[in-house]
């Protein structure tokens, strides 16, 4: 959907301009991967990774503090 919008804005400068295949090239190099790459996929699981990482820390924590005081009471008494 992109391309075709892309392709057509390109064309009408293309008449513009009269120039023929440089100036479609440059307006889809400008705004279109041609393929998703790593950095791409790691951008759209960020805000997952960040969520599931505080999640861990507050509630393997919460575990992990309960259990030592659990222990030290133990130890206390």
């Amino acid at each position: 959907m992109i391309n075709v919008i892309l392709r057509r804005k390109a064309r009408k400068t293309q008449k513009e301009n009269g120039d023929e295949e440089g100036t479609v090239r440059n307006a889809l190099s400008e705004h279109c991967l041609s393929h998703p790459n790593l950095d791409f996929a790691l951008a759209r699981y960020c805000h997952l990774w960040a969520y599931h990482s505080f999640m861990n820390l507050f509630l393997g924590t919460q575990t992990r503090t309960s259990q030592w005081i659990t222990h030290h009471r133990i130890a206390l008494a």
